[in-house]
């Protein structure tokens, strides 16, 4: 073969790369999409709806069933959406959860939208630890207070063998909540893999939260949870969580929260994606040798990003850049030292965006 021969090929497959990687994030030799959806929402199952309708002497609204969210959730642009109502609640009954996953089945459409099932486990006396969480991907759910669940017994229920899958999101945490993330059964601490970083399109003082239980050595990644016990807020959400899945389907959405491949934005529109050392956001590395290698993207068609940090433990800022663009690729080294590390974005209303570590063993 000729040599012009060789560098039409060469570039031929030099362009076709680059298109793969502007088409989606790819890194090693794996491809990730961006999408942007909730990890947390309620509908008529959830026993505080029931109550504060029958507080006010009317009917459940038949446009919060959980049918009718999850389309109102597909029909105003999220990509994904989970539905996980309070299990603690008399009216959270076995034919609810089996409900709640045949629509989410019945109206996920690959490649287009996923819907989820879920439940909330939430403590509200504080005998061990007060504190909601989210949990996802189990065969069957546990109650607080039906069945008498205290925390000891919701970490001993997560390393049953028909829960290994099982994925948990701290909802909200407040100050002292989950006893501090004590964990009380060692086997369970991996199922912890997402924090909510923003509840109810407000980003709340739950920073700290987040700074704390990563200091405790869980591995966790933050997530929006709208957090909506009707729908009508659903069209009106601007938080969204982010991640980075092979495909658009329940369980390529799964692998990603498992995987801790996830942000959480107040730009519903922000698409945003990292690797360090070719390895994409949410990783563990072990023993990477010499200074961490840092290849970021994202982009938004809405506010500009005027800064990218990234951070490390106890929130201190070990690299930034300014930006004025919708369009940001930073490619730069930071030294190893520290046990993670994760992105901050800003725009000019300030940060808007906090994406999943990477760890470091």
């Amino acid at each position: 073969m000729k040599n012009s021969e060789v560098m039409k090929n060469l570039k031929k497959g030099l362009l076709l790369a680059a298109m793969v990687i502007v088409a989606g994030m790819a890194t090693a030799g794996q491809k990730y999409n961006i999408y942007l959806g909730t990890t947390h929402s309620h509908c008529n199952f959830s026993g505080d709806v029931v109550a504060g309708a029958q507080k006010a002497g009317r009917e459940l609204d038949p446009k919060n069933d959980v049918d009718q969210c999850i389309i109102a959730a597909r029909d105003n642009g999220f990509q994904f959406y989970a539905v996980t109502d309070h299990s603690q609640y008399d009216c959270y009954t076995p034919a609810a959860w089996a409900s709640v996953g045949e629509w989410a089945n019945k109206l996920t459409e690959d490649g287009k939208f996923v819907a989820l099932r879920g439940f909330e486990f939430s403590r509200n006396d504080n005998t061990d630890g007060k504190g909601h969480m989210n949990v996802y991907n189990t065969p069957n759910f546990v109650s607080a207070a039906l069945d008498a669940y205290d925390l000891h017994k919701f970490q001993d229920w997560l390393t049953l063998p028909e829960n290994r899958d099982a994925i948990v999101c701290f909802n909200h945490p407040e100050k002292g909540a989950y006893n501090n993330f004590a964990i009380y059964n060692p086997a369970a601490k991996s199922h912890f893999a997402l924090q909510e970083l923003i509840n109810s399109d407000n980003p709340k003082d739950y920073y700290q939260r987040w700074l704390e239980s990563l200091a405790l050595g869980f591995k966790v990644s933050p997530v929006a949870g709208l957090d909506n016990h009707n729908y009508q807020k659903i069209p009106k959400a601007i938080s969204r969580t982010g991640v980075a899945a092979t495909e658009l389907t329940q369980k390529g959405i799964l692998d990603a929260f498992a995987a801790r491949r996830t942000y959480a934005t107040m730009d519903k529109e922000l698409k945003a994606f990292y690797t360090v050392d070719g390895q994409p956001m949410g990783s563990t590395l072990t023993k990477p040798k010499g200074d961490l290698k840092f290849a970021i993207e994202m982009s938004t068609p809405n506010k500009a990003i005027s800064r990218v940090e990234i951070v490390t433990e106890g929130g201190k800022v070990v690299s930034s850049k300014d930006f004025a663009s919708g369009e940001v690729k930073w490619d730069t080294s930071v030294p190893q030292g520290n046990k993670y590390y994760f992105l901050i974005v800003y725009n000019s209303d300030g940060p808007v965006a906090w994406i999943a570590p990477v760890w470091i063993e």
